[in-house]
């Protein structure tokens, strides 16, 4: 289907503004993961037993493993967000040829 009015762009403003959304909301799992982390490094591994057991190394993965969760989606947004760019960049020099070729039709 060729493009033949704005209409049939894609809105890649709304995309835009969910992205960034999307990304702000990843920071909150930085954060998240960061308290998780340090309260691994600055809590003693008595103060952290459960069962004669540490929970110090617990807790050390855990911040790490949702800080790696993190930059894994933040990178899935960024590869969808390039891609509805690189489309929507398209499909706006598909209209504006659509364009020259009206105007060049109607110059002949």
């Amino acid at each position: 289907m060729a493009i033949t009015s704005e209409s049939q762009l894609l809105d890649i403003n709304t995309i835009r503004a969910g992205y960034e959304k999307y990304m702000e909301s990843l920071e909150g799992f930085i954060t998240a993961a960061n308290i998780i982390y340090d309260a691994g490094a600055t809590c003693t591994k008595k103060a952290l037993s459960v069962d004669n057991g540490s929970m110090q190394p617990v807790l050390y993965d855990l911040g790490r493993s949702i800080a790696e969760m993190a930059t894994v989606y933040g990178n899935a947004a960024n590869d969808f967000y390039l891609s509805a760019a690189a489309l929507y960049n398209s499909q706006v020099a598909e209209l504006n040829a659509y364009y020259q070729s009206l105007a060049n039709q109607q110059n002949s």
